[in-house]
């Protein structure tokens, strides 16, 4: 379709967000792709021209003009989980915050991050949006909120009747900030015990986010209420989970009402106190892997990058 010096051109509308056009992703696709906003008065060469647009915008139409027109066509479904089969080729990785999350805090140069503990309280739990299981999983945890280190955004629905509402964390950036979806501030891991991780949906297939990835770039000890099978698909991509500090049957359930018992028992029974060796190695291999750079690299160019060209040459 094209000579392999030629870059192919990803057009897109200023109003669609491309994961692969965040800026900690690009430097890996720009070696392959030239991304230039949509002209609509351009007539675009149909032999190195692809258009894309993300998922939330791909029902309007464009995307199935372009195509009609003899032009490739991409959505962008990398941020979105459990999308039901395009007709369209789909950017997507179930590992995608994995990567996303990666380049990021290591961008940040948070990968020479080194734990300086002084715990005060037994879980971090951030929450922004909530959500019904979320709201479900909070109010389970009422007695134990005061030994938390937790945020309630209090967006997008009503949090419920606990009475502590719309609180931030200490040291947050504000959430209109563009990049307050990976702010950190490490403090907020130095002087908890663990993460409770309440995930972006509760809804099979497993979704892990930066939420989860967070955790784990900060040496931190986690529990995850999401979907079922969290724990074990973290497993199957090379991860450590932690079930020598919490009874992890929780994730072989569907049933939420019954994960969120079995986490609230796993919370009652947390103490502060120093990590066990079990416990540091694991933290070790779970921040070495995140941040190994290399794999991270290869992954996305040989299962999302080089799929993308091989469909765009076809």
């Amino acid at each position: 379709m094209n000579n392999k010096r030629t870059k192919i051109k990803l057009v897109s509308r200023f109003n669609d967000f491309l994961g692969p056009r965040s800026p900690h992703m690009w430097s890996l696709f720009e070696p392959y792709f030239e991304w230039q906003p949509w002209q609509p008065d351009h007539d675009y060469d149909r032999e190195s021209t692809v258009f894309v647009s993300n998922w939330m915008n791909s029902s309007d139409g464009w995307l199935l003009q372009k195509q009609d027109q003899g032009y490739r066509v991409v959505i962008d479904s990398s941020w979105e989980p459990h999308l039901p089969p395009q007709q369209i080729y789909e950017i997507k990785h179930s590992q995608w915050f994995w990567f996303l999350t990666s380049q990021c805090l290591r961008n940040l140069s948070y990968d020479s991050y080194v734990p300086n503990k002084n715990m005060t309280k037994t879980v971090f739990m951030p929450v922004n949006y909530m959500k019904p299981f979320r709201v479900q999983m909070i109010n389970s945890l009422a007695h134990r909120l005061d030994n938390f280190l937790w945020s309630n955004q209090c967006r997008d629905a009503d949090p419920g009747p606990d009475r502590r509402n719309g609180q931030g964390l200490p040291g947050d950036v504000s959430p209109e900030n563009n990049e307050w979806i990976f702010y950190v501030n490490p403090m907020w891991y130095d002087q908890t015990f663990c993460s409770l991780v309440l995930e972006s949906t509760d809804h099979a297939p497993p979704f892990l986010t930066e939420k989860t990835f967070k955790a784990i770039a900060f040496h931190h000890p986690f529990m995850i209420l999401g979907a079922s099978e969290c724990m074990s698909t973290l497993r199957s991509w090379g991860f450590e989970t932690f079930e020598n500090l919490f009874d992890e049957s929780y994730d072989q359930t569907e049933n939420l009402g019954r994960r969120i018992d079995i986490i609230v028992k796993n919370v009652d029974r947390i103490t502060i106190m120093d990590y066990d060796i079990i416990t540091k190695q694991k933290l070790q291999h779970n921040h070495q892997r995140f941040y190994d750079s290399v794999l991270v690299q290869n992954k996305v160019i040989n299962e999302i990058i080089h799929p993308l060209l091989q469909y765009v040459n076809s």
